[in-house]
């Protein structure tokens, strides 16, 4: 289940049409059905406001997402927890198009990559043991 299928599950868990959502994070209508149906993705700013406006965390969103993008390996024993898989997971979001190629990460992706990388070296010590 993608980003598009878990942003429709929560509006609809919160009983909210494309369009109110829509006017809760000042976008047009459109932009949500673009979001749910992964042709477009949200800005940084507005895939916040969607986390608040849902009442959603980006561990929520973001489930799956790793296996979508194709990455089903452990990282190597000898790697260090955290740095690998913060690199693997920089160059996926430049592969994708979620951000552009030559273009640094914002703050805010840093922090979300520093938090994902740390959730997944938490499950992949976990598995180790």
């Amino acid at each position: 289940m993608g980003i598009g299928s878990r942003l429709r599950m929560a509006r609809e868990r919160a009983g909210l049409q494309q369009k109110q959502l829509a006017e809760m994070i000042d976008v047009a209508p459109s932009s949500i059905t673009n979001y749910e149906n992964e042709t477009s993705h949200p800005k940084e700013e507005k895939l916040y406001a969607l986390m608040k406006a849902l009442d959603v965390d980006a561990n929520f969103l973001f489930a799956g997402v790793m296996e979508e993008l194709g990455i089903t390996e452990k990282p190597p024993k000898e790697s260090s927890p955290g740095g690998d898989i913060g690199r693997q997971l920089a160059e996926l979001l430049f592969q994708s198009g979620l951000v552009a190629d030559g273009h640094d990460l914002t703050k805010g992706q840093a922090d979300a990559l520093i938090g994902v990388g740390a959730i997944l070296s938490e499950i992949f010590n976990r598995d180790r043991e």
